[in-house]
């Protein structure tokens, strides 16, 4: 399908399973089921997102025009594909949720979420997701070597199941707090940044670093063990310790 006019949906559903390009003109949505089920291309006019849910399942692109998140929710879904937008793209909601596969998003492209970022399934790779509101990280996401940068001012707390997968994760929110939920244990194969926090613990919850860990905020261990296979270097903040195992097996530097 190719757009180049004013299209409005009505009550009716809208289900793309061939390419959808959208050249010019203004799209209008409805509250009907609208799913993307091939490549998505925006490179002119307005596309204005749902009050509600719209999916994307293929690559999704952004070179030109504009895309109004409005205030709906935003799904990535279903198999790999790229999601690459004009360096900085803002979203409401927006979710990840690719079983056994993954989003790669453009290099150097930013996904700035002002609600909620739901990380369900799969993996997310390359560029930065930027989560000024709500982060909701289950237990079967599979991580990726995305940013995942939480920032902003609003007071929240992000919690760490037990079992999930973390992509490069830094923390530079100073009214957000970090803890964990569960049982068992997480391990962190992408670099950690505590950066800003209103204190990161681990809780019952033992957790393994397998690469860089950069703490210049307050930490506090849990009963959970603390297994640093990194550079550990901090640099503000107090660390709190417990009777968990804490363990330093690379370099450990204590700068401020």
């Amino acid at each position: 399908v190719t757009v180049n006019t004013n299209v409005t949906q009505g009550s009716g559903d809208l289900v793309y399973n061939s390419s959808y390009t959208q050249t010019a003109g203004t799209f209008t949505p409805s509250a009907g089921v609208l799913d993307f089920n091939s490549q998505f291309t925006l490179t002119g006019g307005v596309f204005n997102a749902p009050s509600g849910v719209v999916t994307f399942a293929s690559d999704f692109t952004i070179n030109g025009g504009t895309f109004n998140a409005g205030s709906g929710t935003v799904v990535f879904d279903t198999g790999a594909s790229t999601v690459d937008v004009a360096t900085t793209q803002s979203f409401n909601n927006l979710t990840f949720n690719t079983p056994g596969t993954f989003k790669v998003v453009g290099g150097g492209d930013v996904l700035v979420v002002n609600g909620t970022l739901t990380l369900t399934a799969g993996q997310v790779v390359n560029g930065t997701v930027n989560a000024l509101g709500n982060v909701v990280l289950a237990s079967t996401f599979g991580g990726g070597n995305t940013t995942l940068l939480i920032s902003g001012n609003a007071v929240r707390t992000f919690t760490l199941p037990a079992g999930a997968g973390v992509p490069v994760l830094t923390v530079n929110a100073p009214n957000v707090t970090v803890n964990t939920s569960g049982s068992g244990s997480i391990t962190f194969q992408q670099p950690v940044t505590w950066q800003s926090t209103a204190g990161v613990t681990n809780g019952a919850v033992s957790c393994t670093f397998n690469s860089t860990v950069t703490v210049n905020t307050n930490v506090t261990q849990g009963s959970g063990d603390l297994v640093y296979n990194s550079s550990y270097t901090q640099s503000g903040g107090t660390f709190t310790p417990s009777a968990g195992v804490l363990d330093y097996n690379s370099a450990f530097t204590l700068s401020g």
